[in-house]
């Protein structure tokens, strides 16, 4: 059973019912139409087949549901059925001005939208295919007329891009996804270059209805966003990141793109960023797929690092995250930061806040992302958070800072940073090979004691070992009662638990390098589908040989919201409805959040309370104490800590 979106009935779950599900989050979450001017199977009165025909959805001018206060109907089917005329057959007896026809967002087999309108005054039975359907409160004539004030915020748009993305894949000229993404990163970036030029009250990224039905008028369009595009190359801020590139779409695929992302502030002040970050995964996805070893971090996996570690704008602490990809836990540090000065801010400092937050982004924030699409992802993102793009570099992070000629080396040098934050590649099957980039770290070699070097590993070695080591290299010691720098950072969990000779001097290296702060096992679907390497995450701070004994908060995350297809993991309740939070979405399965509290309960008194599966804490001595010098805290878990006594007993 699936629950409906705007009535929340529950629905038989067939592939038709997912494609109506879908239509309705983009009515209400791209288009503006409220739940209450719609509802489904609404029976159509005609003549002798009154009542026996319905439409699938029925979009109202009002709250008041009558056929003749209609303004649309909506037709939805199994993604690859044919478009038929069924909903054209009685839509004349109703009021309605527009026929929309839908049939999933499947990639390889849906064709997508078609939007129909027929001319009420001259010609009620004529239908004629438009580009966009209109917003709510908006005119078929006055799409494409956007005033910069009458952009909607972004709150869902993943099914508006994965449709612009399966019709760019399947129609248009462009065929690999890299391809496809690199040209979608131009043009939003036009979008956020026009929305940040506040000279002009009006916006040039539009497309008119009268424009998109001719090849002149999709020319003028493309004009429009090509001369975007030169204005941001020459932008001081932006020049590094396209140099001589141009728009590679021809123009009727560039109007096409602008049609169907015109009505969106990305700037507006009540976009939500976590959706702009559902946007970048459904063109950036296909290439995460693990090649290089860089898998999407999952967002409650980020919130969860950063509350975590809770990076403080009061302290001016900088962060850098030196394998960013696109930007989801510097993204996720800012917003964090900038939500902790606004809570201290009354309503006569709140734009002093702002302001501050916005000098904070571009001063101490720092990303640095090997990967070109990868980069400019990050460097618009941040751009959307304020001022943060500035601190992103093209750079490998791994490699001596001196031969990265775009790395600002006086901005990212060695401890220099309170705060790491970070996902590195990871994989046995990528190593890194490079001698000069080896000789740089530790642990590319076999370490006969901690700091005493012996052979370097033979093949080379896993990248996610050495940026444990660069991470390293980037925080700040302690001095002057000011603490080290604090690392979070996401491992292969082997490194953790692993039995052979390397990993267990990679931990005896940790151990003596730093305080461990915490620990957090994460459940094997955490970067499922695309890889099932089981993860866990480190938390830590720079220390050096530290003598004393300590306590190490311990979590097991049973759950982080999806599972192992990716698909969304529900909370239901003991009768098996789905529970819905305080905006009518689906509660997702997730136990990051309560990680993180208990986390910063654990902070304030030194002790979990009452000691769970899911947390509980460790003192440093017991991992001494163990032959392997374990630090995955599945291993420590209260109702195993027993069986492994009794083991050692017997």
């Amino acid at each position: 059973m699936i629950e409906d979106y705007i009535t929340g009935r529950q629905l038989r779950e067939t592939p038709e019912e997912r494609s109506r599900q879908a239509l309705e989050e983009m009515l209400v979450d791209s288009w503006g139409y409220p739940k209450e001017h719609m509802t489904i199977e609404f029976p159509i009165q005609r003549g002798s087949q009154s009542g026996r025909e319905k439409a699938d959805i029925a979009i109202f001018r009002s709250d008041d549901h009558a056929q003749t206060n209609l303004l649309a109907i909506v037709e939805t089917k199994a993604p690859g059925e044919v478009l038929d005329d069924q909903a054209f057959s009685y839509v004349t007896a109703t009021t309605a001005e527009f026929v929309i026809w839908f049939d999933g967002l499947e990639r390889d087999r849906s064709q997508g939208l078609r939007h129909f309108w027929r001319d009420m005054r001259n010609d009620p039975t004529t239908f004629i295919q438009i580009p966009n359907f209109p917003a709510y409160n908006e005119t078929l004539e006055s799409i494409g007329h956007i005033s910069k004030g009458d952009l909607r915020p972004v709150r869902n748009i993943r099914g508006v891009l994965r449709r612009l993305h399966n019709r760019l894949y399947s129609e248009g000229p462009l065929k690999r996804e890299a391809d496809i993404a690199h040209e979608i990163i131009k043009v939003l970036f036009c979008k956020l270059f026009d929305e940040l030029d506040l000279r002009n009250e009006y916006c040039s990224f539009r497309a008119t209805v009268d424009e998109m039905q001719t090849a002149e008028g999709h020319s003028e369009i493309a004009d429009r966003i090509r001369g975007l595009f030169g204005r941001l190359q020459s932008d001081r801020a932006y020049s590094g990141m396209f140099g001589k590139d141009e728009l590679r779409y021809e123009d009727r695929w560039i109007a096409y793109i602008v049609s169907e992302l015109q009505l969106f502030g990305l700037t507006h002040p009540d976009t939500s960023i976590e959706a702009m970050g559902d946007a970048y995964e459904v063109f950036i996805g296909p290439q995460l797929k693990g090649e290089s070893g860089q898998f999407f971090t999952p967002r409650a996996v980020v919130r969860m690092a950063v509350e975590m570690l809770n990076p403080s704008i009061a302290k001016r602490e900088s962060i850098i995250d030196p394998a960013c990809g696109s930007g989801g836990f510097l993204s996720y540090a800012l917003r964090h930061v900038t939500h902790a000065a606004e809570s201290l801010a009354d309503q006569e400092q709140s734009g002093r806040a702002a302001s501050s937050a916005k000098e904070y982004a571009s001063n101490f924030i720092h990303g640095i992302e090997i990967d070109e699409l990868l980069y400019r992802v990050a460097k618009s993102y941040m751009a959307l958070m304020g001022d943060g793009q500035a601190g992103i570099y093209r750079a490998d992070a791994l490699a001596d800072p001196a031969s990265e000629s775009q790395l600002d080396q006086d901005r990212v040098s060695n401890g220099s940073f309170d705060v790491v934050l970070t996902n590195p590649p990871f994989g046995s099957r990528i190593k890194v090979e490079t001698r000069a980039t080896l000789n740089r770290y530790d642990l590319a070699f076999d370490l006969e004691d901690v700091d005493k070097r012996g052979d370097q590993i033979s093949g080379g070695q896993e990248p996610a070992i050495l940026f444990l080591e660069r991470c390293h290299q980037l925080l700040k010691l302690p001095e002057d009662g000011r603490p080290g720098g604090r690392m979070a950072i996401v491992l292969p969990r082997q490194i953790l638990n692993g039995h052979d000779k390397m990993v267990r001097n990679i931990r005896r290296w940790i151990l003596s390098h730093f305080r461990i702060l915490a620990v957090v096992d994460l459940p094997p679907e955490t970067f499922q589908p695309f890889t099932g390497t089981v993860t866990s995450v480190l938390f830590a701070e720079k220390i050096p040989n530290i003598t004393h004994q300590y306590t190490i908060f311990m979590g097991i995350v049973g759950a982080v919201g999806h599972d192992r297809r990716g698909e969304p993991l529900v909370l239901r309740d003991e009768s098996g409805e789905v529970q819905l939070d305080d905006q009518g979405r689906p509660t997702l399965l997730d136990d990051t959040g309560k990680i993180a509290e208990l986390y910063a309960s654990y902070q304030t008194s030194t002790e979990v309370g009452d000691e769970t599966h899911s947390a509980f804490t460790v003192s440093s001595r017991e991992i001494l104490e163990t032959d392997d010098l374990r630090l995955d805290a599945s291993y420590y878990a209260p109702q195993l800590r027993v069986r492994h006594k009794l083991t050692r007993v017997v």
